[in-house]
């Protein structure tokens, strides 16, 4: 997981568990959704994933460690959105600009 390329790399993994680092004990948080970001450009770096964790825990919004079912961590910025019967539902949300947006939205000199 610590190679965060693309959502495509991502989507594989929908369905697989995660361990959430740095929580005594350690909470398994599972990838049940990654999808587009609806307003965003059309192309692969703009996008959201969202994890299903125990209901049982208070997960506040964070950078979080997570480990994949290989043993890869990687950090990501999670945020609580859901809670209900099946569990905590938190996101990580994707938005990375190419070089070339960034010049456009760079003040002109």
């Amino acid at each position: 997981m610590s190679d965060l390329s693309s959502k495509s790399d991502l989507a594989r993994q929908v369905g697989s568990s995660f361990t959430m680092l740095g929580v005594s004990p350690d909470v398994t948080l599972v990838l049940e959704v990654v999808e587009d970001i609806p307003q965003a450009p059309e192309r692969d770096d703009c996008f959201s994933l969202t994890f299903l964790g125990p209901g049982h825990v208070q997960i506040p919004q964070g950078i979080w460690r997570l480990r994949d079912e290989a043993g890869e961590e990687a950090e990501l910025f999670l945020v609580p959105i859901r809670l209900d019967a099946d569990g905590l539902r938190l996101e990580s949300v994707f938005n990375r600009l190419t070089l070339g947006e960034l010049r456009e939205l760079a003040p002109q000199r």
